[in-house]
């Protein structure tokens, strides 16, 4: 427990975490959107798949809002990151599971 170091640093580390992984996260939808259209495949808009990824983004997007622009710090906002995690998880494996065109065979 020692090697995390304190609460703020792993506050900050969460938040820089976020702030790469938000704009990698909406270039892999549009680049996924990009490749569905161009290749002429079926592409399902209503799959579990895509739409939990666009809400994923949109979670981690009302995380920085809350960061960034109304100032939030703390607790709350530590609790509303291990939801929007656990979002990002169910979007994962479940919703992976249950999709159309992922890890299909």
């Amino acid at each position: 427990m020692k090697r995390f170091g304190n609460l703020a640093q792993l506050d900050q580390l969460s938040f820089q975490a976020i702030t790469i992984g938000v704009p990698m996260l909406l270039i892999g939808l549009l680049l996924g959107l990009a490749w569905a259209y161009d290749s002429g495949a079926v592409f399902y808009w209503f799959d579990l798949k895509t739409i939990g990824s666009i809400f994923v983004l949109f979670v981690y997007v009302f995380y920085l809002i809350l960061r960034l622009v109304s100032g939030y710090y703390g607790k709350s906002l530590v609790i509303f990151n291990i939801a929007a995690f656990l979002i990002l998880l169910v979007n994962f494996f479940l919703f992976s599971v249950l999709s159309n065109f992922h890890f299909s065979v």
